[in-house]
């Protein structure tokens, strides 16, 4: 397959994880499925739970998939928009008031309240890495988009902002700039989109992201994020758990973990030991114990998942929760969620390209507002020049 297209046309998307890169080339004049042109998954090197711990070793990662993608489809990209799952962050719902300077709401009123918004106390070494709009206000009148155009006198605006570390973005930054990627867009993975249909964002919906350094939560409500949350416990680390207590090494572990892992086990259902050859060599675990470790890791996350769920108790979830990510395929996870979590609704996503299919979507619709945007104005001028 080979695509031949302009650079404004496409977009690179990069998902950043501590085991795997993934990327895809999106056409923004493409509706989804066939915007995703093509997409990949490389080991990761550099980067491990949120952090860039080897920036060189990660810019030499990046550039063999951007290699790999300009010589097998003949295309130059130049935008890319970038995923990961900081560690060191937090989040916060924050309000913003600012009086209308006119009779009516512009574009300046909207930009100085989103200021006013993101004045919150930050250390030096911090940013503000996402700042998303949940509502606006126009004299107590609720929108849920910027009200240009409106008559008012009082515009509120409340936002959910994620705040990060400086160096991380910097370093992302740098290493996609260094590659010559001029367009560089850094967000947080669940927070740029889903794979799911408009109305399942409008009426409520979680998103549990099981990585290999992290589990990320993000809550929907009402067509904007109303919480995201990270808890430092993936599945690198139920891994070396698996290791530590079995003594088998940590290649032993992972296969262990990806192959014969399990949620659940009944005596007389599952034989009692697991029995495997891994490179020659043959292992023997307890399944019980095995089984009983996993347990305790899941059910640290989904205690994480319910106590932060606690902050948005009044939001109505209406499509429950989505699990996805490499921790997504364990056996007997969906019965297991369920129990732990005290919800029917759970719905397991083993496709490691749903996320990033919904971060593509998201590119898509912004490319359509930007030209509504252009549009707008256009047939406006028209109108008062002609009639």
């Amino acid at each position: 397959m080979q695509i031949r297209a302009m650079k404004s046309q496409l977009r690179l998307i990069v998902d950043i994880g501590s085991s795997v890169i993934k990327a895809a080339v999106v056409d923004v004049y493409q509706e989804m499925p066939k915007a995703m042109l093509v997409k990949y998954a490389v080991p990761s090197q550099g980067y491990a739970r949120g952090e860039v711990v080897d920036q060189p070793l990660l810019q030499k990662t990046i550039h063999r998939l951007l290699q790999k993608i300009n010589t097998e489809h003949l295309v130059q990209i130049n935008q890319v928009s970038v995923l990961v799952s900081p560690a060191d962050c937090y989040s916060l719902n924050s309000q913003g008031i600012a009086r209308v300077l006119q009779n009516e709401v512009t574009a300046y009123d909207v930009q100085r309240v989103h200021e006013i918004v993101r004045t919150i106390p930050m250390a030096e070494d911090e940013c503000i890495l996402h700042a998303m709009d949940q509502q606006f206000l126009l004299d107590y009148v609720p929108y849920f988009k910027a009200p240009e155009g409106i008559r008012g006198t009082r515009l509120e605006c409340y936002s959910h902002l994620v705040v990060v570390k400086k160096a991380m973005v910097q370093s992302i930054e740098q290493t996609f700039k260094s590659l010559g990627m001029n367009d560089v867009v850094i967000g947080c993975v669940g927070l740029q989109g889903l794979d799911v249909t408009a109305d399942i964002i409008e009426n409520g919906v979680a998103v549990l992201d099981l990585g290999d350094g992290v589990s990320q939560l993000t809550a929907y409500s009402h067509a904007s994020v109303t919480l995201s949350d990270v808890l430092l416990l993936g599945v690198q680390d139920i891994i070396a758990e698996i290791d530590k207590r079995f003594h088998c090494g940590q290649k032993v572990a992972q296969v262990l973990f990806e192959k014969h892992a399990s949620l659940s086990f009944i005596v007389g259902e599952h034989t009692p030991l697991i029995e495997t050859k891994i490179a020659g060599e043959t292992v023997i675990v307890d399944r019980a114990k095995l089984t009983d470790l996993m347990q305790q890791g899941y059910q640290a996350i989904f205690a994480f998942v319910l106590e932060s769920l606690k902050q948005i108790s009044g939001v109505k979830l209406e499509h429950g929760i989505y699990i996805t990510g490499g921790g997504a395929h364990l056996s007997g996870l969906s019965e297991f969620a369920k129990q732990q979590l005290q919800t029917d609704d759970v719905k397991i996503i083993t496709d490691q390209y749903w996320l990033m299919r919904g971060a593509a979507r998201a590119v898509l619709q912004k490319q359509v507002e930007v030209k509504s945007n252009q549009l707008f104005p256009k047939l406006k001028a028209f109108w008062q020049v002609h009639f």
